[in-house]
């Protein structure tokens, strides 16, 4: 663990007005970091900019806001411009819809141990489970679809999303268990070094698969992954929705795939030739 540890919190958000009243509040008030700035990067549309400056404008100095207009932004080149605009030596990224605890925060900061270091907050490991577990438990259960449904999240979602993860961990197979965990904290270097410059949720798959490809420290810490309160998921609902934006996941995973890698590895040694 490296002492004090100053980070910026990157936020990337569409129409997430509503969560962020709580939210930023949640992080200024985290007792154990070292707290730089809050960056938001929002690619709303106007209107729900125009309203979240007006929010914006109730926070301290340390919350910067970065307005992004047109239709090509994506969440990964949102948390590039989150990192390009950060002047922390680290920095953490994490969802705006309430669905990842703030105060985990607190908790990842304690497993550093140098630039290398990866710390991923995640679902997988003890300690982790999905939305509307219990936080004894992560399993299937009639309570665990009763608060999944009374949110704003489907549970056709939530049981795809973990289909599509085990998929995906089958696939490359390592050390790392959430590979589409999406609440990351790594030096600011890594991460303009490792992130793509466009990319979904599925931009955490490469990111992750590049870091261990390069011999980078991963390490996971648990946490239950909350049913959002307020807004819409920007997943998607249906299971058209779903399907198109898991393939673009099935895809990168493919291509990071460790048997991919080996008969690449194969063919460069002239052994195919």
């Amino acid at each position: 663990m490296i002492l004090p540890l100053e980070i910026d919190v990157i936020l990337p958000t569409i129409d997430e007005n509503e969560n962020l009243t709580i939210l930023v509040p949640e992080l200024l008030g985290l007792k154990n970091i070292k707290l730089n700035q809050i960056i938001i990067v929002d690619d709303s549309n106007e209107d729900i900019q125009k309203r979240l400056i007006q929010l914006s404008r109730d926070w301290p100095g340390n919350v910067k806001l970065l307005l992004r207009t047109g239709t090509k932004n994506s969440l990964a080149s949102a948390i590039r411009s989150g990192a390009e605009a950060s002047a922390s030596p680290y920095v953490v990224w994490m969802d705006a819809d309430l669905s990842m605890p703030a105060n985990l925060i607190e908790q990842l900061v304690l497993e550093v141990e140098g630039p290398k270091s990866i710390i991923i907050g995640s679902r997988f490991v003890e300690g982790g489970g999905f939305k509307g577990t219990s936080e004894t438990s992560s399993k299937f259960s009639l309570n665990w679809m009763l608060k999944v449904r009374n949110s704003q999240d489907s549970i056709l979602a939530v049981t795809l999303s973990r289909l599509l993860n085990s998929i995906i961990r089958f696939l490359i197979k390592g050390n790392v268990r959430d590979l589409t965990s999406g609440y990351i904290l790594c030096s600011r270097d890594l991460a303009l070094d490792l992130l793509p410059e466009n990319g979904y949720g599925e931009y955490c798959i490469e990111f992750l698969s590049s870091a261990t490809n390069q011999g980078m420290n991963t390490t996971e810490v648990g946490y239950i992954c909350l049913p959002r309160r307020h807004g819409y998921s920007k997943t998607g609902l249906t299971m058209a929705q779903l399907i198109n934006t898991g393939f673009p996941y099935l895809l990168v995973a493919i291509k990071n795939s460790k048997f991919l890698n080996f008969l690449r590895q194969r063919n460069r040694s002239g052994r195919y030739e």
